[in-house]
């Protein structure tokens, strides 16, 4: 398991950490990065990705996420081999 976090205030990667003590306990090889210390390489090699992300303010993604963006999902890759899942997290309180 490959978990990345992109978190503004530290509550992904909190959670980010937990799922990977749970997954440890549970005898699953893991591994947790920021978004921005992800290369491509990490998940050409990676199997199953858990990306743990969280908005803060009125619902903006967290700035990791941007050269994240910038880096990785603008390159010309083969991920198709990747299981993958997201965790996105935000408040109720946001505007609509």
């Amino acid at each position: 398991w490959l978990i990345a976090y992109a978190s503004q205030t530290g509550v992904s990667e909190q959670l980010a950490w937990r799922t990977a003590t749970a997954l440890q306990e549970a005898r699953q090889p893991v591994s947790v990065k920021a978004v921005q210390q992800l290369s491509l390489e990490d998940l050409q090699q990676a199997e199953q990705v858990l990306f743990v992300a969280s908005t803060y303010g009125t619902g903006e993604a967290p700035d990791l996420a941007s050269s994240f963006e910038k880096k990785i999902l603008s390159a010309k890759a083969d991920l198709n081999h990747l299981n993958y899942a997201v965790l996105a997290l935000g408040s109720q309180e946001y505007p609509d």
